[in-house]
């Protein structure tokens, strides 16, 4: 098994994944529902690992969608408005899980 570096870059989406449904107006991204649970796993992870909120959101979004991530106190250090590659997805269009994600980092 390839050895998993103590800190990890993850990339997270928004979308779905961090909030209910998907956002392609201001007033969407501005209603967005949290998704609490996946917001405070993020948060936990936050000093020990690089976060990259990406979305598939268009550019012109940017202003609304930090915003948001401001007012729902989501901690990450980038954000992309585009797919980015990465170590890891946590994508709500992934086959991989939250538990999937913290049972990963556990094992670090």
């Amino acid at each position: 098994m390839k050895k998993i570096p103590k800190s990890l870059l993850l990339a997270i989406d928004l979308d779905g994944t961090l909030c209910i449904g998907e956002s392609w107006t201001c007033e969407d991204c501005l209603k967005c529902i949290p998704i609490k649970k996946n917001i405070d796993f993020i948060n936990s992870v936050y000093g020990k690992h690089h976060i990259i909120i990406y979305t598939a959101r268009n550019e012109e979004l940017r202003t609304e969608t930090e915003f948001w991530l401001k007012k729902n106190k989501v901690k990450y250090h980038a954000l992309r408005m585009d797919k980015l590659g990465c170590d890891f997805y946590f994508d709500d269009k992934s086959s991989r899980t939250l538990d999937d994600f913290k049972k990963l980092l556990n094992m670090l």
